[in-house]
């Protein structure tokens, strides 16, 4: 490859990091009942979260 295709991959890639951080600030927050959801496992075998 050349320098100039690794410019243009570099640049599409700034591009879409823009992108998705704009997404994110632009998104509304969570409601906070959603504050603890999918944060953590809850195990039958508590000896079996600390592996």
């Amino acid at each position: 490859m050349e320098a100039s295709e690794f410019e243009a991959i570099r640049d599409a890639i700034e591009v879409e990091i823009d992108e998705a951080v704009q997404f994110a600030l632009d998104s509304p927050m969570p409601d906070p009942e959603e504050l603890y959801t999918d944060v953590y496992v809850e195990y039958s075998n508590p000896l079996q979260g600390l592996r």
